[in-house]
């Protein structure tokens, strides 16, 4: 038995095309409905509807250290969040916090936009909260 030497090769082709690519399709959020406000246990205590914000990725609780309301949301204090109420803003300028609190029954959707929100909920670089 005879093997004779051949030729060893490899021959890779990359071709890229064109089009759009899109990286993100929108703001992580997250939103609780009627039920998850009056049925969580974190709403209970504290700071109210704003702790269920702490079931949201990249949320941490302040630990009560430095100035603003609310949690830390993907690295920035709690003074940098904004709250908004029916579109309306409701922050309190003079205490980063909100201006008017509204009882746990009177809240029908609780929504956390964590990054890339649009322009309308502008006015702060952590979290901005509706209500």
């Amino acid at each position: 038995m005879t093997l004779e030497v051949g030729k060893v090769g490899t021959s890779v082709e990359v071709r890229r095309e064109r089009g759009h690519h899109r990286y993100h399709d929108g703001p992580v959020q997250t939103t609780f409905n009627t039920k998850q406000v009056l049925e969580l246990p974190q709403t209970a205590t504290g700071s109210g509807i704003y702790n269920l914000a702490l079931l949201g990725a990249g949320v941490s609780t302040s630990g009560g250290v430095g100035q603003g309301f609310g949690p830390a949301v993907a690295g920035q204090r709690p003074d940098n969040n904004s709250f908004f109420l029916d579109g309306v803003s409701n922050n309190n300028y003079y205490n980063p916090a909100p201006l008017i609190t509204v009882s746990n029954e009177a809240i029908s959707e609780f929504t956390l936009l964590q990054n890339q929100f649009s322009p309308e909920f502008g006015g702060g670089s952590g979290a901005s909260s509706t209500r």
